[in-house]
Order: C-alpha cells, then structure tokens, then sequence
C-alpha cells in the first residue's frame, strides 16, 4: 500500500498536469480567435477584435460625439461608451470644443446613425461606466471588425486605456499606426502628435 505522502505527491503532479494543459488549450483557443495583430497587414489591423458571441442586434438612434452614442431595441434606449477610445469633444454645455471633434463626430454618426449594429461586452470591463452608460465594442453586422478599432486606426480616435480592457494591445498599436501615419487627428492641424 502506497504511503500518504506518495499519494499527496501523485495528486498533485496529476493537478498541475490538468492546470498546464488547460492553460495551453486557453491560449491556443485565443490564438485561433484573435490572430497576432503583429502579423496582420496595417490597414487589416482592426480585424483583430472580431466579436465572438455577438449579443442582440439594436438600432443607434443618436450619436451624442464620437465614442458615444444612444441605441434602441424594442422601445428601450440606452447609451452607449465605446470601449477602449476617446474622440476629441464636440463644443456642448460642459465641454468645451477640441481639434477634431466635429470631424470625430460626423466620421461616427456616418458610419453609425440610424444603423443596425450589435454590441459586445468585454470581460474585463464593468457593464456600465460611471455615468450609467453601457461600456462595449461597437459592430456593424456585415464587417468583422469592431468600430472602436476602426475609429482608432483611421485617426478619428484616441486610444483610451482609462482602465485596462481586452484589446489594449491591439488598440495602442493601431494607435502608433495612426500617428506615424498623422492620419486624422494625428495630422499637423491638431498637433495632437507632440
């Protein structure tokens, strides 16, 4: 019969065994999902955040500036922060309007107003900010990428890590390309780049 000692130490080689395998089904799981960014083509990049689990498909009745807008489903609004960016402001009663701000602002309600998207959550990030406003990655249904990505590889936003979120790599990347590239914002008018 086998000491309790030899068991204890069986067990516990049998559970780290089970704990390393899991952690290499994890990343080879991620890895198929999300391809390395590193790897992809410049314009390509904002592929990266492909909504796996797509949540229900709602209608943006307003887009109050650039990283913000209000969607409906079913007769119930909410407004929603796209994760991850920050656009310059837009001139209201409590700001004050930024360089680019009005460009950030047509640039989303283009692409965003009056359209079908769908919106996904992230799983490091709480549900709701502060201001009761829905926190997600914004996505129209006939493109894979998501919008936050889009509006920060075209210039039109800033990548925002006010608290640390999934894609943040991928974010500050497109960032640098943007700005190496003075596309929108990064451009000479704003000197957003010094």
């Amino acid at each position: 019969m086998l000491s309790l000692e030899v068991k204890s130490s069986r067990l516990l080689i049998l559970v780290l065994m089970f704990f390393l395998i899991s952690i290499g089904c994890y990343y080879a799981c991620l890895s198929s999902m999300y391809p390395d960014p590193q790897a992809a083509g410049q314009d390509q990049l904002f592929h990266a955040v492909k909504g796996p689990g797509l949540e229900d498909v709602y209608e943006v009745v307003e887009v109050i500036d650039g990283d913000t807008v209000r969607v409906k489903k079913n007769g119930w609004e909410e407004s929603v922060r796209l994760i991850g960016i920050d656009t310059p402001e837009v001139a209201s009663p409590y700001e004050k309007e930024e360089c680019f701000g009005p460009e950030a602002s047509q640039n989303t309600k283009q692409l965003l107003e009056g359209k079908e998207v769908k919106l996904v959550s992230d799983p490091a990030v709480p549900d709701k900010d502060k201001y009761g406003r829905l926190l997600r990655y914004v996505f129209l249904p006939d493109r894979q990428g998501s919008i936050n990505a889009q509006l920060i590889s075209q210039g039109f936003a800033l990548y925002y890590p006010y608290q640390p979120f999934e894609y943040m790599d991928d974010f500050a990347l497109l960032e640098k390309q943007a700005r190496e590239g003075e596309k929108g914002l990064w451009g000479s008018a704003c000197n957003y780049n010094k």
